[in-house]
């Protein structure tokens, strides 16, 4: 009965791995990241989901370029680590601009990253 239980659990889990969109969350690369760890990966992803909020919040705040950097920087490497492919390519893009680009362009970008960190919230929670 037990094995029924976890191959259950795994087929749900599976489910919820092919329903997620690979721009959003490149479950390969978590996968590959893992070497195919599911518990591994869960608590991955809700350790980034925290993470997550926590930087978007600090770029947002940051009064400065040198904090700007560090949370663009940190935000870009975490969302690579864990395959939020989107995520990454937004916060890399922030760094480029820099703290000092124009007020318009930091809106639209900081609506974006807001856009792609929703996306990705929203597939964090369906796996977990």
């Amino acid at each position: 009965m037990t094995g029924f239980l976890a191959l259950d659990g795994e087929d749900q889990y599976a489910q919820r791995r092919d329903d997620a969109d690979g721009e959003i969350l490149n479950l390969t690369h978590l996968s590959r990241y893992t070497i195919n760890d599911k518990a591994l990966e869960l608590e991955l992803l809700g350790m980034f989901r925290e993470q997550l909020q926590f930087q978007t919040q600090m770029l947002a705040a940051a009064e400065n370029a040198e904090d700007w950097n560090i949370a663009a920087h940190s935000l870009k490497g975490a969302a690579r680590s864990i395959g939020a492919e989107r995520i990454s390519r937004s916060a890399c893009a922030l760094e480029k601009a820099g703290h000092d680009c124009p007020d318009a362009c930091k809106r639209e970008m900081l609506a974006e990253l807001d856009r792609h960190v929703s996306d990705c919230l929203q597939a964090i929670e369906k796996m977990l």
